[in-house]
C-alpha cells in the first residue's frame, strides 16, 4: 500500500501529456586487450572481445512542474579466448534501469530524484565479478544568486555480490557543491563528501606475531573527499579536478590518504572529426604495513584504479551512423601484495541511433 500511494502522488504531481517513443541507440565493438584476465606481466594472455551495448532514453511525463524520465543500458562482452585451456570462453552480460525525477519547487530550488537498479552477470571470467545493485540518489538544487549556484545530494546504494569469493557492500553518502561560473564558458566548483561504506567481512588486527586475525567485527570505512574542479569551452573543452581522499577504516590496512587528478580534453579536430583525451591519476599512501598476505581478501576487493589513460576519435558519418576508435591504458593499484597489472586495449565501433 505504501509504495501505492508513492505511484499515486507522482502520478497526480507529473500528470500531463505523453511524450513520443524512446530513441534507442546501439553500438557495436570490436576490441583488442594485451591482458583479458587482468593478470600479472608473466601471466598475462592477450586476445579479442565482441561488445554490444544499447540505451534507450524517454521522457514519460514532462509538465512546468517537472519531468519523469525513464532509462535503460544493457551492455553484453564476448571473449574469444577462454581463461583456462581447456575452458569454454566467457561472457558479461549486464542491465541497468533508472528511473529519475525533476520537480521545480521554486523558481530558484529544484528537488531530483534518481533510482537504479542492476544485475551484472559474469560466466568463466575471473576478472569481473557477478552482483545485483539498488540505488537512490536524492538531492536539492538552487542558484544562490548571479553565476553561484549549489547542490545537496543523497546517496544509498548496495551490492549483493553473485560470487561466493566477493562480500556485500552498503554505501550510504552526502555531499555539498557550490558551483561559480564566471563566464558562460568558464566555471569553477569545489566540494565535500561524506561516504559511509560498510563490508559484510571481519575485520583485522594485527596479532602478536606480526600476522592478521580476522574478528567477528565487519569492516567499516568513514571516507571524507573535498573536490575542487574548473571548466573552459570555447573552441576546446577542458575539465580538470584534484580530490583529496581521507579513509579511515577499522579493519588494519586500509586507512589511508589519497590525491586523485583527473583531466578531459575534447574539440574538433578536422574534417568533422572530434577527438577527446582523458586522464585520471590516483596515489595513496596506506597508514599500515602488513605482511605479504591478506587472509579473507580477494585481490579484487582491495584493487583500485591508480592510472587510465584514454583518447578516442569519432566521427558521425550521417544522422543515424557513427564511427568511432579508442586507445585506452591502465594501471591498477592493489593492496594485496603482486596483484598489480596493467593493460592496453585498441577498439574500433560503430555508433547507430534508430
Amino acid at each position: 500500500m505504501r509504495w501505492g500511494r508513492i505511484y499515486v502522488l507522482l502520478g497526480l504531481l507529473f500528470l500531463g501529456r505523453p511524450l513520443p517513443s524512446p530513441g534507442l541507440q546501439a553500438s557495436f565493438g570490436l576490441e583488442y586487450d594485451d591482458n583479458l584476465f587482468e593478470k600479472i606481466a608473466e601471466s598475462k594472455r592477450s586476445g579479442w572481445v565482441n561488445r554490444l551495448f544499447l540505451s534507450s532514453s524517454t521522457r514519460l511525463l514532462e509538465t512546468k512542474r517537472g519531468v519523469l524520465q525513464l532509462r535503460h543500458q544493457w551492455g553484453a562482452k564476448r571473449f574469444w579466448k577462454s581463461e583456462e585451456v581447456q575452458g569454454s570462453n566467457g561472457d558479461v552480460v549486464a542491465s541497468q534501469l533508472q528511473i529519475a525525477v525533476v520537480a521545480q519547487l521554486h523558481e530558484r530550488l529544484s528537488l531530483f530524484c534518481d533510482n537504479e537498479v542492476k544485475i551484472k552477470n559474469v560466466q568463466r571470467i575471473s576478472s569481473e565479478e557477478s552482483y545485483l545493485r539498488g540505488g537512490l540518489k536524492l538531492g536539492l538544487s538552487g542558484r544562490l544568486g548571479k553565476g553561484v549556484s549549489a547542490e545537496l545530494r543523497l546517496r544509498r546504494s548496495s551490492d549483493d555480490a553473485r560470487d561466493t569469493s566477493m562480500v556485500d557492500v552498503a554505501v550510504n553518502g552526502l555531499g555539498m557543491e557550490l558551483a561559480y561560473e564566471y563566464r558562460r564558458n568558464v566555471q569553477a566548483r569545489l566540494g565535500l563528501k561524506w561516504h559511509w561504506i560498510d563490508y559484510e567481512r571481519p575485520i583485522l588486527q594485527m596479532a602478536p606475531v606480526d600476522s592478521l586475525d580476522p574478528r567477528i567485527e565487519d569492516q567499516a570505512d568513514r571516507m571524507r573527499e573535498l573536490v575542487a574542479g574548473v571548466q573552459f569551452y570555447r573552441s576546446i573543452l577542458v575539465h580538470a579536478s584534484y580530490a583529496l581522499l581521507e579513509n579511515d577504516s577499522n579493519s588494519v590496512g586500509f586507512s589511508y590518504r589519497a590525491h586523485r587528478l583527473q583531466l578531459l580534453v575534447g574539440r574538433n579536430l578536422y574534417h568533422q572529426v572530434d577527438g577527446q583525451f582523458y586522464l585520471t591519476l590516483q596515489r595513496r599512501r596506506y597508514r599500515e604495513e602488513l605482511p605479504q598476505s591478506l587472509p579473507q581478501i580477494t585481490a579484487e576487493e582491495s584493487d583500485y584504479e591508480q592510472m587510465l589513460l584514454s583518447f578516442k576519435l569519432s566521427r558521425q558519418l550521417t544522422s543515424h551512423y557513427g564511427l568511432s576508435t579508442q586507445y585506452k591504458r591502465s594501471r591498477n593499484g592493489s593492496r594485496q601484495a603482486g596483484a598489480s597489472f596493467h593493460k592496453n586495449i585498441y577498439s574500433l565501433a560503430l555508433d547507430i541511433n534508430f
